[in-house]
């Protein structure tokens, strides 16, 4: 595992033959442009907000938000992005 402070993902990269097999990630840091390819799998976990946007960047989402911002369709899914709400917690304490 090498952790890179500072990088950003850009988009999930998926298998040419196999549209739905995501293979990688294309990364930037420093400036540059990387891919980091998976040997064998990929974990998605970029949060609740951060997590949807990656997939639909990448074209996995509703077709009808994608179409319309040039982003390639890999898999219309319309579930991706929609009821996105953030888990607020107040905590309070009295006598």
């Amino acid at each position: 595992l090498q952790i890179l402070e500072g990088a950003t993902v850009l988009k999930l990269l998926f298998d040419s033959q196999n549209r739905t097999k995501c293979i990688g990630a294309s990364y930037e840091y420093r400036g540059q442009i990387y891919s980091a390819m998976a040997k064998k799998e990929v974990i998605l976990a970029a949060g609740v907000f951060d997590t949807p946007k990656l997939l639909q960047l990448s074209g996995v989402g509703p077709k009808q938000w994608l179409d319309p911002l040039g982003i390639d369709l890999v898999v219309n899914n319309p579930h991706v992005g929609t009821n996105l709400a953030d888990q607020m917690a107040l905590y309070t304490a009295f006598e």
